[in-house]
């Protein structure tokens, strides 16, 4: 019931942000359509929305869920596996060639793993996000086992990643600015 609660919170106030849109009153969007490559792991405590540079709202959804808010419930992240997810959120750490990690904190994070498809023609991008910079993406809610990257190491948060057993596999990636 808690759940469903905060899942309807959630909607509304990505709603709400959805509504007012634009904070600038140029009319115009502040996003531009990248392929991401990543940087190396910076140092660094969580990410909170008023770290993120240039504001912007996060809503990160999965089947009308807020992934972040069910972060820590592996039985609740794998309900939603091979679901649609879409929106946006901070990147909270980037720790591997293949992936970053978004949310607020590392408690409230998932792992964002970048297929062949959010990469683009050349692989590589001529980008990296950093921590505290807001990605919007489209992707789905897969078993982590299968999306790993083999450079991610335990200082990473493998263990993280193992224990939850699920992870984006981002098919498009906008960075906010």
């Amino acid at each position: 019931m808690l759940l469903a609660l905060l899942a309807l919170l959630a909607i509304g106030i990505w709603a709400f942000i959805a509504a007012v849109g634009n904070d600038d009153n140029t009319g115009s969007a502040t996003t531009s359509t990248v392929s991401v490559a990543p940087a190396p792991a910076a140092a660094g405590g969580p990410v909170t929305p008023t770290m993120v540079a240039g504001g912007g709202g996060a809503a990160l959804t999965a089947n009308g869920q807020d992934v972040l808010a069910v972060a820590g419930d592996p039985a609740a992240l794998a309900a939603l596996a091979s679901g649609a997810v879409s929106g946006r959120a901070p990147v909270e750490s980037v720790v591997s060639d293949e992936g970053f990690w978004v949310g607020t904190s590392p408690e409230t994070r998932v792992f964002v793993f970048i297929t062949e498809a959010a990469r683009g023609t050349q692989g590589e991008s001529p980008f990296q996000v950093a921590p505290g910079q807001i990605v919007e993406l489209s992707g789905t809610l897969e078993p982590a086992a299968s999306i790993i990257p083999q450079d991610l190491d335990e200082a990473d948060g493998r263990s993280q990643l193992e224990a939850q057993g699920m992870a984006i596999a981002a098919q498009t990636l906008q960075l906010v600015q």
